[in-house]
This record gives C-alpha cells, structure tokens and sequence, in this order.
C-alpha cells in the first residue's frame, strides 16, 4: 500500500500520480479517505479482472448516501462497461481497480470529473472495463469534488467534452 498525500497543494490528480509511480504491483486501486469500502470487495474487483484478462479496469457500483438522513441514498455505476455511455458522461469512479501497465496518469489539470477524463482516456488507447457485478464501496455526500466544488460541474464537463472532442 502506497499512501500519497496532498500536502503540497498539487491537487489529487498529483498525490495519485505520484503513488503510482511509486507503485510496483501489477494493479493499482486509489481509494479516498472517505471512501467506505465493503468487505471482499477489491477481491471482487481482481476476480472480475481474472475473469476478463482483456479488460484494463474493474469498477463496482458504490451508494451514496446523505449522512444527515434527508435525501436518499443514491447508488452509481451499477451498468456493466458501454463505451458509448462512456462517451455520454462519467459512470465509472475512480475507485477501480487497474492494471498499472494500462494506466495513462490523471491529468493533473483537471480539478473535476478526473475519473471520467481517466477512462476516457483509456478508452481512446484502446483500453475497456469490466462491471464487477457488486456494491464495492459506500461515500457520504458532501461538499467538494462530487457537489458544490469549487469548479463549476458544467464548466468541468464541457472541458473533457472539448479534450474528448465529444458531441
């Protein structure tokens, strides 16, 4: 396990970058520190991997939940991997588990929606994923990347629309 921390202000996209240069494993996981994984669930993930040795990535579904009770839970990335649903928005979370020879880095410029610009990126090399089939892990919903961020969730999409030349 490899732990980077942004203390330098560079942004998350960075700290992951630099844990998986760091990193000598044949897979990469990166994991927020809010991120409530459920048990078995990176087994999971490299069992689908196994499974499919043609795919880069596995990814689960994850819940998010309103820690305050108010809205209800919410549970994301449940569909099994489409390229053209990729191509629509972002549906896969950066809690997935990656062959490191497949991975291309985080773009370190992009401060929102880094997982789909990740994925998409991975996509135009060539590279799918696999759905694992399970609930992987559970996050509470709070300010930040997932909403009210400090950069504008439209104005983050039309940028990985543009770097994508998506329609």
């Amino acid at each position: 396990m490899i732990v980077a921390r942004d203390a330098s202000l560079r942004g998350a996209n960075w700290a992951r970058n630099e844990g998986a240069k760091r990193a000598r494993a044949p897979f990469l996981l990166f994991s927020d520190d809010d991120i409530e994984w459920l048990p078995g669930a990176i087994a999971v993930l490299a069992a689908a991997l196994e499974h499919r040795p043609d795919a880069a990535y596995s990814f689960g579904s994850y819940e998010l939940y309103d820690p305050r009770g108010v809205r209800p839970s919410l549970i994301q990335c449940a569909r099994p991997f489409c390229p053209a649903r990729l191509r629509r928005g972002s549906c896969i979370s950066t809690m997935s588990l990656i062959r490191a020879w497949a991975f291309p880095g985080f773009d370190e410029r992009i401060e929102r929606l880094q997982d789909w610009d990740l994925f998409l990126t991975m996509l135009a090399r060539g590279h799918q994923g696999v759905q694992c089939g399970s609930l992987i892990f559970r996050t509470a919903m709070k300010d930040g990347i997932t909403q009210n961020g400090a950069v504008d969730w439209e104005d983050a999409r039309r940028h990985v629309v543009r770097k994508h030349n998506l329609s």
